[in-house]
């Protein structure tokens, strides 16, 4: 039963540990002698017909694929091509073949015998199964782990309630019991993973979590985590939900676009650039604010993305960043490329090594066209002609605080969500356009205590605006009383 063969990836990271360990057995073998071993064997139960393959499951999954993961190596590399020909020879020709004329080594030679495993393994599953399902509900760790290994790799949905299992009671698995569920990708293991984590920190979790996230609609448990006192938690859940484009988020990236934490504003970016269609305009006018942060790298991040997305509200924040002469090479390249994004010209920037600096003559010459390109192109959107209300919402707790409706009595209380708060902000805006051009003209200078309260019978939103002095040190969580109408 003879098929071409090729492989295009391989893991290019060899563990010496995990290298000792199966040598353990034969302490005189070399990898390369153990390699070649398994392969004859892997290779002669490949060409076996179905019903004598069956009789060597119980070994090449026990004993030969655990050795098989302990040798394998990691990374993208090129494989071998295998002609039909080469094919025809046997295992042990072909071997030799594979490690020593094509020279491609043991580690080959160990991937090619994990893809015969895998093959027979998926040939002959009613005989496999019966042996991973005792190994994964086993007391012993080594034992569940070689399940878990055949789990992820063949991504056998059905043991996912057993894999969680481990996940949380097995803390020595947590690594390969995490990375199965990230494989098998089925979002309702974000939940039990941030319980057994709650830092997302071991084995950077958070990172699996986000592959599990994607396109998805956002998991409470990460949701809650956005809300954590810790800046490293927060900006952790909040790269691990970056992906979902679930609008439930957008009130947190406002929010936490005003997070004291760099991190956090970044993933705040992060998230809001990755929500599509109509829910990104939506979003969009915090990104505006986050051109200005005084994080360069929350700056320079948020201005490369939009450039993708071919908005030229980044033009000006581009254009700062290119002048900036304190960029590392990686960075000012990456100014270039998103100038470029927008513009569809490099302007003659030279960006080559020894050449990239902002302050040669011709990078300077560059500067100045792009410069002018932005006053011909680029509608003036500087954050001083950004309208944005800054304010919190105050629970019902508070609500006895709001002394009257000018347009009825009220008569009771509720709590705004943060989503209502944002529809209605342009309603507002425009209101007080209208009605006081004083706190409209300064708006970035104002905050805004939101409170929710019913006049006959109709729910209504109480906008407190007052000018933020050094005595409003609570304001975010008691209301602020304005005597004789303030200003």
């Amino acid at each position: 039963m003879f098929k071409t063969k090729q492989i295009t990836t391989i893991v290019f990271m060899i563990s010496l540990f995990s290298i000792l360990l199966a040598l353990q057995a034969n302490a005189i073998e070399t990898k390369e002698i153990i390699a070649k071993k398994i392969f004859i064997k892997t290779e002669t139960v490949s060409r076996l017909d179905n019903k004598e393959q069956k009789q060597h499951i119980k070994n090449l999954y026990q004993d030969i694929y655990p050795t098989l993961q302990t040798l394998k190596v990691f990374g993208i590399f090129p494989g071998p091509f295998i002609s039909k020909e080469e094919l025809k020879l046997s295992p042990k020709k072909l071997a030799d073949v594979i490690a020593e004329d094509k020279h491609s080594g043991w580690p080959w030679l160990i991937q090619f015998s994990i893809n015969n495993c895998l093959d027979i393994f998926k040939t002959n599953q009613e005989h496999l199964i019966p042996f991973v399902k005792k190994d994964i509900e086993s007391q012993i760790t080594a034992n569940k782990k070689r399940a878990l290994y055949v789990i992820r790799d063949l991504n056998l949905t059905n043991f996912f309630k057993s894999i969680v299992y481990v996940l949380e009671t097995d803390s020595s698995l947590f690594g390969i019991a995490t990375i199965t569920l990230r494989d098998i990708d089925n979002p309702k293991a974000i939940a039990p993973i941030v319980r057994t984590c709650p830092n997302l920190q071991r084995n950077m979790v958070f990172g699996y979590l986000r592959l599990l996230q994607r396109g998805r609609s956002a998991d409470p448990s990460l949701i809650t985590l956005l809300e954590s006192k810790d800046p490293e938690v927060r900006w952790r859940a909040g790269y691990a939900l970056a992906e979902s484009n679930d609008p439930k988020l957008i009130p947190y990236v406002f929010r936490l676009s005003k997070d004291k934490n760099a991190m956090v504003r970044k993933q705040a970016s992060n998230i809001g650039l990755c929500i599509k269609g109509k829910n990104f305009e939506k979003v969009r006018p915090a990104l505006i604010t986050l051109l200005h942060d005084s994080s360069t790298k929350v700056k320079l991040f948020t201005a490369i993305c939009l450039a993708q997305r071919k908005d030229t509200v980044c033009a000006s924040t581009l254009l700062d960043l290119l002048k900036d002469d304190s960029l590392i090479y990686a960075n000012n390249s990456n100014v270039v490329g998103a100038m470029y994004d927008i513009t569809g010209s490099y302007f003659g920037y030279d960006k080559s090594p020894g050449a990239w600096k902002p302050t040669t003559e011709n990078n300077q010459r560059a500067i100045k066209q792009f410069a002018k390109w932005i006053k011909n192109n680029v509608e003036n959107n500087n954050l001083k002609n950004i309208k944005q209300i800054s304010g919190v919402i105050l629970p019902t707790t508070n609500g006895h605080y709001v002394p009257y409706s000018p347009d009825g009595k009220t008569t009771g209380v509720w709590t705004p969500t943060m989503d209502q708060i944002i529809k209605a902000q342009p309603i507002i805006l425009k209101y007080i356009e209208k009605s006081n051009k004083l706190i409209y003209n300064n708006i970035n200078n104002y905050r805004c205590q939101y409170f929710g309260i019913i006049v006959n019978g109709k729910k209504r939103i109480y906008c407190n605006f007052f000018r933020l002095r050094d005595f409003h040190k609570n304001w975010q969580t008691k209301p602020v009383i304005v005597d004789d109408g303030g200003n």
